[in-house]
């Protein structure tokens, strides 16, 4: 059972017990003040005081008896209807000044005449919020509670049109208060509606259907013919805008041509063009024996007539010949190609002469450090990238362009032990190091690069106190395939004074080439520690701790152990436990230079 429930059995009890027939309550009606309401009156049986507050400003209040059915229509102690504010009953003589007292905000006592601790007992009141808070707004804990009121009427809208009939609209919201804590919302609409009416609209006029077409000006070739319209469809009112656009409409018309055109008799042929062989000779006429009229047709045909003809004034033919190559230009991007032209104009071809055979341009990459300056890639010392001849494969090269006119490719660069040359052959055949610091090129690569044509060699050395020395060999190759033989030429120059400080000490019976028959290098296939293939009985890669051309065992160990000591260092020939105090070499370079035939 709810409490809607008990408050309707209690009403109806006190009623047949008598209790509420002769119940006195204050009365008045649209009071403006609740104070000025002193007047009282004495209820009916079944009767009991209510209380009416209206909305709107101002707030009037209605004090008065009511039958117990309509109080019993609200559901609750409390009615409500949506043109009031508030409408509350009560049982008591007197009281109905106390109802709708909920309302007010500074107010929040639960009503005296109704238990609400039992009541939320039996029935869960403080459940209903709605009934809660203006029953037993302090028991519930529902003081915060605020119901939303509708503010006042925004001013009314323009008319929705600008003639004839419209709507004009206003609107309200719920913010005067807005709901809060559960509180209810406003009750009705937030806009209203409603028609206006203006001056009837103007009459803008509409154009009728087109006429017929007229007859056309002309009997022959072009004219014109027109037809009309009239801007009575509807016709324009109460200053309608009048039709846009043209009342008439005109367009070509055509019939039969005046004149087609007729060709003139053919003019002389023109004399051969060339002086010499076959030419190629005109004539020419007109169509203008009559020209056609505008619309009269083209003469049929053509206006030119050709014939070949022959001249035999003939001079002698000059076969064209090419110019001389231009110089390399670098090609952007990429910077490591570069192009040349040339003109078949050293002379032209003429009378019948033959063109020049070949291409006009030539597109290269540089195969080693010659092309780097020959091509115009680069001409100072230092790090460049260029592709190998036959497996076209990207490598980087130092090219030394300062000793003795450049173009050189450096193969192997020693100066401070920082990388040991005690290899494998995999490692000599593929090469290692820092092309920046010590490095060895790698044996394919060099076997490549010296098969594209003659080479010379040149070994640069330095020892500990300074003194440098330099020979060039000429003819230099190393071998295809897996031995990488060397095939070495004569020394062609060398620093005479400075080679025999330095190699004097280096030879067993004398300074010896790399072209001597016992201890040369020539001829000779490479041999590393896992590779041995030298003339000698005592393995000379792993006795020379290092990779090389090896004979018996040679006069140079460019790529032995390097120590940073005077006493210790590089050894040109490795039998520094036989002469003690020999001096040994700090600094080696080896590169080779594509030398130009002819």
């Amino acid at each position: 059972m709810s409490y809607q429930d008990l408050l309707t059995i209690l009403v109806v009890l006190m009623g047949q017990a008598g209790l509420l027939d002769s119940l006195r309550c204050y009365t008045c009606t649209g009071a403006t003040r609740l104070q000025a309401c002193n007047q009282t009156v004495s209820c009916g049986p079944h009767q009991s005081c209510s209380m009416t507050k209206s909305r709107g400003l101002p707030t009037t209040f209605s004090l008065t008896c009511m039958d117990n059915q309509q109080c019993l229509g609200d559901p609750g102690l409390i009615g409500k209807r949506q043109n009031t504010e508030c409408h509350e009953c009560c049982t008591r003589d007197l009281c109905n000044k106390n109802l709708c007292s909920y309302l007010l905000p500074s107010v929040c006592h639960d009503d005296e005449s109704f238990d609400c601790a039992r009541a939320n007992t039996l029935f869960g009141i403080c459940n209903d919020i709605d009934h809660a808070k203006k029953i037993c707004p302090n028991f519930c804990g529902l003081c915060n509670v605020v119901d939303g009121m509708w503010s006042s009427w925004a001013a009314w809208s323009s008319c929705d049109v600008t003639c004839e009939h419209g709507n004009i609209t206003r609107f309200r919201t719920c913010t005067n208060p807005a709901p809060q804590n559960n509180g209810s919302d406003c009750v009705g609409n937030s806009n209203e509606l409603k028609g206006c009416n203006l001056e009837p609209c103007p009459v803008h006029g509409g154009w009728s259907e087109w006429l017929s077409w007229g007859t056309c000006s002309v009997s022959c070739d072009v004219g014109i013919e027109s037809r009309d319209r009239t801007c009575t469809n509807p016709k324009p009112d109460r200053f309608g805008d009048h039709c846009f656009g043209t009342p008439r409409d005109s367009r070509i018309c055509s019939s039969l041509p005046c004149e087609n055109g007729i060709w003139s008799s053919w003019q002389q042929w023109a004399p051969c063009p060339v002086t010499c062989g076959f030419g190629i000779t005109s004539r020419d006429r007109q169509c203008n024996n009559p020209i056609p009229s505008l619309f009269g047709h083209q003469c049929e045909g053509h206006d030119a007539d050709w014939q070949v003809c022959y001249g035999l004034n003939c001079p002698s033919p000059v076969d064209g010949e090419w110019t001389l190559w231009t110089t390399w230009h670098p090609i952007y991007p990429p910077s490591n190609i570069s192009n040349r032209t040339r003109t078949c104009t050293s002379p032209p071809p003429q009378n019948g002469g033959r063109d020049c055979n070949g291409s006009s341009f030539e597109i290269r990459s540089p195969h080693d450090c010659f092309d780097i300056q020959e091509l115009a890639l680069g001409n100072t010392s230092g790090v460049y990238t260029i592709i190998t001849a036959e497996t076209k494969q990207s490598l980087q090269v130092f090219c030394e362009n300062e000793a003795d006119g450049g173009r050189w490719t450096v193969f192997q660069r020693r100066f401070n032990g920082s990388v040991d040359f005690y290899r494998r052959f995999s490692e000599y055949e593929n090469g290692f190091g820092h092309i920046n610091g010590e490095f060895w090129l790698g044996l394919k690569y060099i076997s490549e690069m010296t098969a594209v044509g003659p080479n010379e060699l040149r070994i640069d050395i330095m020892d500990f106190n300074g003194t440098k020395a330099y020979e060039v060999y000429s003819a230099f190759r190393v071998g295809l395939g897996t031995k990488y033989t060397l095939h070495i030429g004569k020394r062609t120059r060398f620093d005479s004074t400075a080679m025999l400080c330095i190699f004097k000490h280096f030879a067993v019976h004398g300074n010896y080439t790399m072209m001597d028959t016992m201890y040369g290098e020539n001829g000779m296939q490479f041999s590393t520690w896992d590779k041995d293939v030298d003339n000698s009985t005592s393995m000379c890669s792993h006795y020379n701790h290092g990779g090389w051309w090896y004979n018996d065992c040679s006069t140079k160990n460019l790529n032995g152990q390097y120590n940073a000591s005077s006493d210790s260092g590089m050894a040109v020939v490795d039998y520094s436990y036989m002469f003690p105090g020999r001096p040994h070499l700090r600094e080696t370079k080896m590169m080779f230079r594509r030398v130009e035939s002819g």
